[in-house]
């Protein structure tokens, strides 16, 4: 066994007692002595031998290699598990450190190291209190202040004291919050429990060099979507025309209008047109010229309005000389029903608008979720029911976004929606010509839960 090995073996990190079963913290019962020994080195001589003996050194994160002596001397502390029943174990120790250890004028002492709560990271602290059968969770979101758990029954007895914990370890931390349920209501937030610190759900965040300010009980706010926001607003043309559906506190909608984008955002829950409102002033996007309009109600009523305003307001301009343009975007993420609502773009430009004086083509990006391998062949199915004619897999696009839960993914599917099927006066053309074959198996209510 060679001493690299070794080393990995007889230096472990440095426990906690067990604390299992505690229900409430008791940050006294984490107190520990570490007992090890010490070398007594020559100030002189310790830059020498802090690297000729480094391997078999404490080397504990947080913890010093060296301790004070007297005004001539400092200790060398060695690891840990050098100390065995209250004597040196050499045969854990490397050449050059038993080469010094042997030498016939070197002075050890044991030593002992104090430790309290403030030195064992979280993970060690929860792991102390945590059986050993159930699962710790380190893993959490962070919204501002605020910390977001997804916890499982078996935590309910030690959820206070994980909420304390994390409000201990992490200054920045002054909410610690718990998911109650999926994400299956009207407007796509969740009840919650407060675990630990202050009931305020009022945070601020920072995204894609923006401000968003949120109250994270009545809105829906997802960190993890970072960069899935970036991914589609770089995709955008600086001066491109976004139209977003389920745009919430404005996660596509604020950046894309920084970025010179004009944006038309609507959101059904009226919270987030409310803090979308106020993150445009935030951003001072209200101070320029107006690229950003935000308004609440349903998508379904908002595809068709805005269509048609904005082809209007075109047609009244003398420029326009016939030629004008629908949406080069248009953002759907709202994953569990958000494909549902393809079919409210079937002639939503209803005024008399044909499709060969329209400049450009409209992408579409619809977040939805998949548990199929195949999922690009799944979405463009349900996607085609939905809009009632058949969309060419060859010409769509499926991106991967996150998994949700074992074996359902979240992903964005894009394509090109034809300009006739857009035109009141056309649509039916589309439909006609590009008929659904397919059957498909309808989401329940189970599958549309995030």
């Amino acid at each position: 066994m060679t001493k690299s090995t070794k080393e990995t073996i007889v230096n472990p990190p440095l426990l906690p007692p067990m604390n299992h079963g505690m229900r409430e913290l008791n940050r006294a019962l984490f107190k520990a002595k570490v007992p090890t020994f010490g070398i007594k080195m020559p100030l002189k001589s310790i830059g020498q031998y802090l690297k000729k003996i480094d391997v078999d050194l404490l080397n504990q994160p947080k913890l010093r290699n060296l301790t004070e002596y007297d005004a001539n001397h400092k200790l060398l502390l060695l690891k840990a598990a050098s100390y065995k029943d209250g004597e040196l174990d050499k045969s854990i120790l490397s050449e050059a450190t038993l080469e010094l250890v042997n030498q016939p004028d070197t002075e050890i002492f044991k030593h002992e190291i104090d430790l309290t709560y403030d030195y064992w990271p979280t993970e060690a602290v929860l792991k102390s209190v945590f059986p050993p059968e159930i699962q710790v969770p380190t893993s959490f979101s962070t919204i501002g202040h605020i910390a977001h758990f997804n916890l499982k029954p078996e935590h309910d007895d030690y959820k206070k004291i994980l909420g304390q914990v994390i409000l201990d370890k992490n200054p920045n931390i002054k909410t610690v919050v718990n998911k109650l349920d999926t994400i299956d209501n009207t407007f796509r937030n969740f009840k919650m429990e407060l675990l630990a610190g202050e009931d305020n759900m009022i945070a601020e965040v920072r995204e894609n060099t923006c401000r968003f300010k949120l109250d994270f009980s009545k809105v829906y706010w997802n960190s993890r979507l970072h960069a899935e926001h970036e991914r589609l607003i770089d995709s955008f043309g600086s001066e491109a025309l976004i139209c977003d559906g389920f745009a919430g506190i404005g996660p596509f909608a604020i950046p894309a209008a920084k970025k010179g984008c004009t944006v038309y955002a609507n959101d059904l829950n009226p919270e987030s047109v409310k803090w979308l409102k106020e993150n445009i002033k935030l951003n001072k996007l209200n101070k320029k010229v107006e690229t950003i309009f935000a308004s609440q109600g349903s998508a379904a009523d908002f595809f068709p309005e805005v269509f048609t305003k904005l082809i209007d307001n075109q047609l009244k301009e003398p420029s326009t000389e016939g030629s004008v343009k629908v949406f080069d975007h248009v953002v759907m993420n709202l994953p569990a029903t958000a494909i549902e609502f393809l079919g409210s773009f079937k002639g939503c430009i209803t005024n008399e608008t044909l499709p060969e004086s329209i400049s450009n083509k409209c992408t579409i990006h619809c977040h939805s979720f998949s548990k199929v391998e195949n999922a690009l062949e799944d979405l463009v199915d349900r996607a085609s029911h939905y809009l009632g004619f058949a969309l060419d897999a060859s010409e769509c696009s499926a991106h991967w976004v996150r998994s949700v839960a074992p074996n359902k993914d979240m992903y964005c599917l894009s394509f090109v929606i034809p300009n006739e099927y857009l035109c009141k006066t056309t649509c039916d053309t589309v439909i006609d010509s590009r008929p659904v074959s397919k059957k498909i198996k309808l989401d329940t209510d189970e599958d549309k839960a995030e």
